[in-house]
């Protein structure tokens, strides 16, 4: 009888443990996550968004465009200015800050290889921050998103939130003091890959 109990015990456990991770009705009653996520949508789209579409109201790359004798660069010096303006919000961590650092100085060293004079810089095409082709249906349904994936290891966690049937961003949280601050974006900038061909063609 003890063994029945035990055995039935484990199953229920397990499909407890399951719903948390996977069920999105349950998910749903997270609200440190929530209030994260939405807290970053609504700083995104009223505040970041409105000042500029793609960095922050800060011109993250210099050259090109008019500039037809210089190539584009990044300017770190602006780079260092909008990364401070990140960690101001409170809402991003070190790991995320760090990864960014990183993803302009690879941006650069493309830049340096394969020389581009015109167009949207290469790596900056939809912004820097969420790299997403089309928000629109985001921002409509910024206060309207359903937590779709949930996945938890240590203080760390991943969500998928989805506001159309098209729509969706993925987010990685990991908790300090109490607070959820965002890791990754839509990816993870530590290992994306670059295009790596000539934009000289055509540019002149």
């Amino acid at each position: 009888m003890k063994k029945t109990f035990f055995i039935i015990f484990c199953i229920s456990c397990g499909i407890a443990l399951k719903a948390n991770v996977f069920n999105p009705q349950i998910l749903t009653k997270d609200t440190s996550i929530k209030s994260a996520a939405q807290k970053f949508l609504n700083w995104y789209f009223d505040t970041y968004k409105s000042l500029d579409d793609t960095a922050f109201n800060f011109k993250l790359v210099s050259g090109g465009d008019y500039d037809t004798l210089n190539s584009c660069r990044v300017d770190f010096k602006s780079t260092t200015k909008y990364l401070k303006a990140l960690e101001k919000t409170g809402m991003f961590s070190p790991k995320f800050i760090k990864s960014m650092t990183e993803y302009f100085v690879r941006c650069d060293s493309n830049f340096v290889h394969y020389k581009q004079y015109c167009g949207i810089p290469m790596g900056f095409e939809e912004g820097v921050l969420v790299r997403y082709m089309d928000d629109t249906g985001i921002e409509e349904n910024k206060n309207n998103f359903k937590i779709v994936a949930y996945k938890k290891r240590g203080n760390t966690v991943f969500v998928k939130l989805k506001f159309t049937k098209i729509d969706f961003f993925t987010f990685e949280f990991t908790e300090f003091n109490g607070k959820w601050l965002i890791d990754k974006i839509n990816g993870d900038f530590s290992t994306e890959i670059q295009h790596n061909y000539n934009f000289n063609s055509g540019c002149k």
